[in-house]
């Protein structure tokens, strides 16, 4: 009887033993890993973000990594905004997507180490033409906002974009048209417009409708003159005809005897690239 009291006190304190390793295994065993292996890696507080943009044909690989205040590179639940934008700001590409840990992989980085980024691809036809900047390039930009965290922002200016046709006006004439043309002096200001396909154009033009003769007496007994402009180089297009004074679109414009008037002309480029003279007229007739 005493000899299984012994045997059944020590089976007592191997029990004890044991059950205390499975708590402490169950507790403290996953803290190697950040306690959230299913993340691809350690999980944290990003404190940076990085971003890295390789070009493979007509594809573009995006690498975006997250850095805590230990420089380590960690994964991160979040929201990714990614965007591509020209020299003016306007969008050429942009790709939104909410992150989880699992998102982020180990990729090979360089030729010695792999480290953990989130990438996405997007071909070349998926981005739009734009107005680079002068090395060529348009502005990429990553926006990563933890769940529980501030917005942290990374760009670069390296990634080669298409331009948008480039339009070059040399000169401007505008010739005059119509039975009382002869009543009217137009003046322009000399221009050179380096600009792009699509783009709005403005021209200062300005109208003088002298209608004075002998002793004072009207050369033309009319109300004024309406002058009529429009565009005779192909693939510009006149969309507007803006009055300094009312700031409204004023076509045709109407000249009052002896009055000088201000206008400005706003004109859209072609599609196509273009360079040269831009020639315009206007039509000069009585207004009824």
């Amino acid at each position: 009887m005493k000899r299984i009291s012994v045997i059944f006190a020590a089976l007592l304190i191997v029990s004890a033993i044991a059950a205390t390793y499975l708590f402490h295994s169950s507790n403290g065993g996953n803290s190697s890993n950040g306690g959230n292996s299913s993340n691809g890696g350690n999980a944290g507080t990003p404190e940076g973000v990085s971003l890295l943009i390789r070009t493979t044909g007509s594809n573009f690989s995006v690498y975006v990594g997250l850095r805590d205040s230990a420089g380590n590179y960690i994964s991160s639940a979040g929201n990714l905004n990614f965007t591509v934008a020209d020299s003016r700001g306007h969008r050429l590409f942009s790709y939104a997507r909410q992150l989880v840990g699992a998102d982020f992989k180990q990729y090979r980085i360089d030729q010695t180490s792999t480290s953990l980024r989130y990438s996405f691809t997007f071909s070349e036809a998926e981005l739009k033409p734009g107005v680079p900047l002068q090395n060529g390039s348009g502005v990429a930009q990553v926006i990563f906002t933890p769940a529980n965290g501030s917005a942290l922002r990374q760009s670069t200016a390296s990634l080669a974009i298409k331009a948008l046709p480039r339009i070059s006006i040399e000169s401007v004439n505008i010739s005059k048209v119509g039975s009382v043309g002869a009543y009217v002096t137009i003046a322009w200001s000399p221009s050179n417009f380096t600009a792009y396909s699509a783009d709005l154009l403005a021209e200062n033009v300005s109208l003088f409708f002298f209608n004075v003769g002998d002793e004072g007496m009207p050369l033309l007994n009319v109300l004024g003159i309406d002058c009529l402009f429009s565009v005779n180089t192909t693939g510009f297009q006149l969309v507007a005809v803006f009055h300094p004074d009312t700031k409204l679109n004023a076509s045709p414009v109407f000249l009052v005897s002896n009055a000088r008037i201000a206008i400005t002309l706003i004109l859209k480029t072609p599609s196509h690239g273009y360079s040269g003279p831009l020639i315009m007229q206007v039509s000069m007739e009585p207004a009824s």
